[in-house]
């Protein structure tokens, strides 16, 4: 792995992990990282969030939630239970995805003067039988645990010239 594609890896992980516990007050495990060379993701049963960046570099920031992690976070975040998902959940999920994205390009940009990165509006996606593939792009995962299920996040990098 090289130095710039850790240095967004980190920025994801560490936004993904502070932002989960400002809504719920605990950490989630990071269970481990690495390199998806398959380039894809079965995301069945989760609900999907998907954030995209441009500039020198380009890609995607993907988290899948498991749908009972959702569904805690939903109750927490509205103090109400819920057991589908509607419209208020994928909303909830986007802006989840859009807060994690945006602080860690922030960061970045903050820390690489010319990077000028950019993100695209979230897009959630929920089904039965999904699967998440970038081509032509280095591609990590990391899947982390929570007391009510897991959170796997994606990102895949391409430098462009």
């Amino acid at each position: 792995m090289e130095n710039i594609e850790k240095s967004f890896l980190i920025h994801f992980i560490n936004g993904l992990a502070n932002t989960y516990n400002e809504y719920m007050e605990k950490f989630p495990e990071l269970l481990g990282l690495k390199n998806n060379d398959d380039h894809d993701y079965d995301s069945s049963e989760k609900v999907t969030v998907n954030v995209g960046f441009a500039g020198k570099f380009s890609g995607n920031m993907t988290i899948s939630f498991d749908k009972k992690v959702v569904f805690k976070m939903y109750e927490i975040i509205n103090e109400e239970n819920i057991s589908n998902v509607d419209d208020e959940v994928l909303f909830m999920i986007s802006e989840f995805g859009n807060m994690i994205a945006g602080n860690a390009i922030t960061i970045i940009n903050n820390k690489n003067k010319g990077y000028d990165l950019r993100l695209s509006p979230p897009g959630v996606m929920y089904g039965e039988t999904m699967k998440i593939f970038n081509f032509n792009q280095s591609n990590y995962r990391s899947i982390f645990k929570t007391d009510n299920g897991s959170i796997v996040l994606n990102i895949s990098i391409k430098e462009e010239f």
